[in-house]
């Protein structure tokens, strides 16, 4: 009923299979497949690990970590910007008085 397996003939079965082989001179498609999906676990790979890293150094809080020293905060110039504010109300005037005093301006063509 059960035969008896014969392991050296397994083993010789299975290195004889050739996966990596020239067809008219070429390589065979099953070549370049396995190529690309090595390469494709590989940079999957890659990306895993360089998540969990990234991950781990952001759980633990050291990578958004600065120091105080580095940080400096500039004051704004009060007298600048109270200068500005009181030109563009002054020109805010100016249009006013163009609406309700318009320009007379001759027509060229009379």
């Amino acid at each position: 009923m059960f035969e008896k397996l014969d392991i050296k003939k397994f083993f010789k079965k299975v290195s004889k299979k050739k996966t990596f082989h020239y067809v008219h001179g070429q390589f065979h498609p099953r070549h370049d497949w396995s190529i690309l999906i090595v390469i494709f676990f590989i940079i999957i790979s890659f990306g895993f690990i360089f998540n969990f890293y990234l991950f781990l150094r952001i759980a633990a809080g050291d990578i958004f970590r600065t120091e105080t020293e580095a940080v400096k905060v500039e004051t704004l110039d009060r007298e600048a910007i109270q200068g500005m504010v009181n030109l563009f109300k002054e020109r805010a005037r100016l249009l006013e008085e163009l609406k309700s005093n318009p320009i007379e301006i001759p027509d060229p063509l009379l």
